[in-house]
C-alpha cells in the first residue's frame, strides 16, 4: 500500500497497519500502480516512478509546473496523467492539462487538441473500450468548460453538453463550474459529480449515463445521495470505489456534520452516510477520501 504525502510516498506491506518512508520528495498528490506493478506518484511538474516496489525511485519532469493529481491506463498499457492547480497569480484554477506516456512512463506528451482554454483537469476516466473522459474546471462557467471525450488517446478532445429532464423546476442545460467525482461503473455508466450553474439556479448535482450514450442528445440522470428534497442541491460525491463485492463508497467534503464517507449497498438504491470514525483535515473539515481494498 502507497500513500502520498507532504514529502514524499510511504508504504506498507501489511495492510497499513505499520508504514515506513519509501521516497523522500516534495509534495505528493497522487499515487498509482500500472498493471505491470510500476508505481508512479504525482509531484508538481514531475512524476516520481518504481519498478522495485519502493526500493529505487526514479524523477521524469513533465513540460508542467502544476502538480500531477491523478493516473489512468488503458488496455494497451499507455498511462495518462493530468496536470492542475489553483493559480494565484491568475485567481481561477487552472492547468496544463493531459500528458501520455506510451513507454510505460519514462517519457510524457501533452494530448490538449480540442479542450481550447478548458486545461484545469480536476477528473480523469477510461472505460472499456479505451475511451478516456476528462472533467475541467470553468471557473466563468461559460458552459464550454466540464466534460470532454476523447476516442484517440487524447489526440482530438470534444465538448459534452449535458442535459437533463429539469422537472419543470430548474433548467434542462447545466454547465459546470468545479468537478468532484467522474468514474465508469462495472455496468458500464458513467457517473459525474460536479458544481454549476443551471440558468440563475446555483446546482450541485450527481448524474449518470451509459457510455453507450454519452454522445447522444438524450438526458442524463440524475441520481439522489442525500436526504435534500432538491436533488439539483445534493451531495456531491468524489470518485465511486466499486468494491469487489458489489458495494460501492464515496465521499463528501464539508464540516464534520456535513462530510463523510457514502456508501451503497449492492442492488440497493440508497446511499448510506457514514460519519464515525472519520478523521478530520488541517481545517478542521474533512475532506475527499480514497479507497483500496486487499484480493479477500
Amino acid at each position: 500500500l502507497f500513500v502520498g504525502i507532504e514529502n514524499g510516498v510511504i508504504k506498507s506491506c501489511d495492510e497499513g497497519n505499520h508504514f515506513e518512508i519509501s521516497l523522500k520528495s516534495s509534495a505528493v498528490y497522487t499515487v498509482f500502480s500500472n498493471n505491470e506493478g510500476k508505481v508512479l506518484a504525482g509531484g508538481s511538474g514531475k512524476i516520481f516512478i518504481t519498478d522495485s516496489t519502493g526500493q529505487n525511485w526514479d524523477s521524469i519532469s513533465i513540460n508542467s509546473s502544476y502538480p500531477v493529481i491523478q493516473f489512468a491506463e488503458n488496455s494497451k498499457g499507455d498511462i495518462f496523467a493530468i496536470a492542475s492547480g489553483y493559480s494565484d497569480e491568475e485567481q481561477i484554477y487552472t492547468g496544463d492539462g493531459v500528458f501520455i506516456s506510451e513507454d510505460k512512463g519514462l517519457t510524457w506528451t501533452q494530448r490538449n487538441a480540442g479542450l481550447g482554454a478548458y486545461k484545469g483537469c480536476q477528473k480523469i476516466a477510461i472505460d472499456k473500450n479505451d475511451r478516456l473522459y476528462v472533467a475541467n474546471a470553468d471557473e466563468y462557467i461559460s458552459g464550454n468548460g466540464g466534460l470532454f471525450i476523447s476516442d484517440n488517446n487524447g489526440l482530438l478532445w470534444k465538448h459534452i453538453d449535458l442535459t437533463i429532464d429539469g422537472k419543470n423546476t430548474i433548467n434542462d442545460h447545466l454547465k459546470v463550474e468545479t468537478n468532484y467525482g467522474l468514474s465508469v461503473s462495472p455496468d458500464d455508466s458513467l457517473y459525474f459529480s460536479f458544481s454549476g450553474i443551471s440558468a440563475n439556479a446555483g446546482i450541485d448535482i450527481n448524474i449518470r449515463k451509459s457510455i453507450n450514450d454519452i454522445e447522444k442528445n438524450n438526458f442524463w440522470d440524475a441520481f439522489k445521495v442525500s436526504n435534500s428534497n432538491m436533488w439539483w442541491d445534493d451531495n456531491s460525491l468524489f470518485n465511486i470505489h466499486f468494491a469487489a463485492n458489489g458495494d460501492w463508497y464515496s465521499s463528501f467534503q464539508g464540516s464534520m456534520n456535513s462530510g463523510a464517507t457514502y456508501y451503497l449497498k449492492a442492488g440497493a438504491n440508497s446511499w448510506i452516510k457514514v460519519d464515525y470514525g472519520l478523521g478530520l483535515n488541517e481545517f478542521s473539515l474533512r475532506s475527499e477520501q480514497h479507497f483500496v481494498e486487499t484480493p479477500e
